[in-house]
């Protein structure tokens, strides 16, 4: 059972259709301040509430 609670770059990357290398360097510029981007060293991950209504508005 997965019980995270965040994506990953490639997971986000997957639901929203941009690509990987897009994501980072959006983050990297201070562009994705809308998809509060969370760093855990190098790693960045985004929580699942923000990216789900993102995706599909209409569910959230």
């Amino acid at each position: 059972m997965d019980s995270s609670r965040t994506y990953t770059v490639a997971e986000v990357s997957a639901i929203l259709g941009i690509a990987q290398s897009t994501i980072y360097e959006m983050v990297r510029e201070s562009r994705a301040g809308h998809l509060y981007p969370i760093r855990v060293g190098r790693a960045v991950r985004f929580p699942k509430n923000v990216i789900d209504r993102l995706a599909c508005p209409e569910v959230a």
